[in-house]
């Protein structure tokens, strides 16, 4: 296998967006940001590649003591002189005794271990390599490479009625009282196109932990739809609004298209895993996942780490009790796109199809899927922290779900949603006057 091939085949997980760094596209702040830069160029597997990943994770005291606290750069995969010696023995005897090879390594600070993506070689199964590798000493965790879905329909006529959502939660009276004003906002997703007429100026920093191309960053399309529900901005006069248009954006690049122009996606544990620790890092408010996957060790430990700090993330629910996560794990805000008012517990459900949002190249369409019910619960949870910012994830989600801050669409037949101009009224004290608040 070339190296090109190895590289290649190390990353996996399938996400169809509703969907441990890489290379910035905008210079990062601070020498500190070198550490997230390791990786491989391209982190993108093919699917048979996948099935012979697994990711280990080892304490930072261990990976310390094994490099005498050298950097170690992940894109030297021979295992080179630059090594230390005590490092190189340690990755020669794991492929000698378990017949794996290591891909890459990176840092994830936020849960204090050091992170590993090895290649099962051979005729090995990988379920008895995992089994075995868990009993090394310098070893903490083991698991399988997972696959994720991004959550997206396809998108509609570009004819259709304009905004509907926006106009049925109320957004423009809301506006009156908060626009996301301060609100940080990680969306892991695709990349996005950061020079649309309506989201130019929206972006704090963008970072790419798939691979080095900006071009393709700008042009991919589901990060650009679900980012425009939420960022897009106002007073502009061009195309539409967003509903937190006041907010700084971190388009942060774990998801890619096999096709350009493509809305489904793929992304993996590796890219996620970096992309959810680069947020927590930096501390966000918020971070949206359109995104849905089975159950995934690594992945809990780094969303767990983001509500510990008390960011609130919010994930779309999958079609399948099997792959709901990380919407599944107690404490995220787990939307659903469907008829409101017919929640249960645990879960938002927000109608999400035929929403206009924008898509690359100055252009606009409507889009369908929970990646987009998700996208406006993330919004509109951006305008609750610019009000409240002291507030719990779970009094955020009770407020959520309140009764009164529902609305009837208009839409034949009708379906239920939040009423954004209700939730920001009722928390500075003030009265919507917004007609579509009172169809109840």
């Amino acid at each position: 296998m070339t190296m090109h091939e190895r590289i290649t085949v190390l990353f996996l997980i399938m996400l169809i967006l509703a969907g441990c760094a890489g290379a910035p596209l905008s210079m990062p702040g601070d020498s500190s940001m070198m550490a997230d830069m390791m990786g491989p160029e391209d982190s993108r597997i093919s699917v048979p590649a996948e099935q012979r990943m697994l990711i280990a994770t080892m304490t930072d005291r261990a990976h310390e003591r094994l490099t005498d606290g050298r950097p170690i750069n992940a894109m030297d995969m021979g295992g080179g002189v630059l090594m230390p010696p005590a490092y190189r023995d340690f990755l020669a005897d794991l492929q000698q005794r378990y017949g794996i090879r290591r891909v890459a390594d990176w840092p994830l600070k936020s849960i204090g271990v050091r992170c590993f993506v090895f290649e099962v070689v051979g005729e090995r199964d990988r379920a008895q390599v995992v089994e075995a590798l868990g009993k090394h000493a310098n070893i903490e965790t083991v698991q399988v490479m997972q696959r994720f879905k991004t959550l997206a329909g396809g998108y509609d006529d570009p004819y259709g009625k304009l905004q509907h959502s926006y106009q049925d939660m109320a957004v423009e009276e809301t506006h009156r009282w908060a626009t996301g004003k301060g609100v940080n906002v990680a969306i892991i997703d695709t990349g996005i196109d950061t020079g649309h007429e309506d989201l130019k100026g929206q972006f704090h920093e963008s970072r790419n932990f798939v691979d080095q191309d900006q071009a393709q960053f700008e042009q991919d399309l589901h990060g650009t739809a679900v980012t425009g529900v939420i960022a897009a901005r106002t007073g502009n006069s061009k195309g539409m609004s967003g509903i937190a248009p006041s907010a700084r954006y971190w388009p942060l690049k774990a998801c890619w298209s096999q096709r350009p122009g493509e809305l489904a996606a793929y992304c993996s544990s590796f890219t996620l895993a970096k992309a959810i620790n680069f947020a927590v890092s930096k501390q966000v408010d918020i971070i949206n996942l359109s995104l849905a996957g089975p159950p995934d060790p690594l992945l809990e430990r780094l969303v767990g780490k983001a509500l510990e700090r008390e960011i609130t993330v919010v994930a779309a629910m999958g079609p399948e009790p099997s792959l709901r996560f990380p919407a599944s794990m107690a404490g995220v805000i787990a939307v659903e796109q469907g008829e409101g008012g017919n929640e249960t517990e645990g879960r938002l459900v927000i109608p999400g199809e035929n929403i206009l949002s924008t898509r690359p190249g100055d252009e606009y369409d409507f889009f369908t899927g929970s990646s987009f019910s998700t996208a406006q619960a993330s919004g509109l949870i951006a305008l609750i922290k610019e009000r409240k910012p002291h507030l719990s994830n779970d009094k955020i989600e009770q407020l959520l779900g309140a009764g009164e801050a529902r609305y009837r669409t208009l839409s034949t037949p009708p379906a239920a949603g939040l009423n954004a101009c209700r939730l920001i009224a009722r928390l500075v004290g003030a009265v919507c006057n917004e007609n579509r608040s009172k169809r109840d």
